[in-house]
């Protein structure tokens, strides 16, 4: 499968004019940022991309500054993080993007995946949100054949 190519999918991407792309390190992440307010940070699950936060993220920009990045290996953010792409490298490579927009959530929604990785930027010091926001939370591994074909399958 290949990538999404912005000249193409992305012409008709929802919320495309707050779209920008952001170089760091050796990473481009495309992600949307949307209203004004206290910063509320969005992170979609395994195979999604903003495109999640389509209907949400306009609603929420009404009260609030709305920043929704692909994750690294989705959506149009392209470039691998040091370490690898599990929930840690995620985690720090989001904390890079955090760092570089000069943004400091003060809360962080995340679905499935992206809970554990809102978690784990809080473990680490990455980020430290007034509150993290699960949305179907994907906490704990997967048992037995899921373990293996799940993260596979969801792409």
């Amino acid at each position: 499968m290949s990538r999404p190519r912005w000249d193409v999918e992305g012409r008709d991407w929802p919320n495309r004019a707050h779209s920008r792309f952001v170089e760091v390190g050796r990473m481009r992440f495309h992600v949307q940022i949307m209203g004004d307010g206290p910063v509320l940070l969005l992170l979609h699950g395994t195979g999604a991309a903003t495109h999640s936060w389509r209907a949400l993220a306009p609603l929420l920009s009404e009260h609030a500054t709305v920043i929704a990045p692909d994750l690294p290996g989705h959506g149009f953010t392209t470039g691998r993080p040091a370490g690898g792409m599990g929930i840690a490298a995620m985690a720090r490579a989001i904390g890079e993007l955090l760092h570089v927009l000069d943004i400091r959530p003060k809360a962080i929604a995340g679905h499935s995946a992206g809970a554990a990785i809102a978690i784990r930027m809080a473990l680490d010091g990455v980020a430290d949100p007034a509150a993290i926001i699960g949305l179907n939370a994907a906490l704990l591994p997967f048992p037995g054949l899921a373990a293996a074909l799940f993260p596979t399958l969801a792409r």
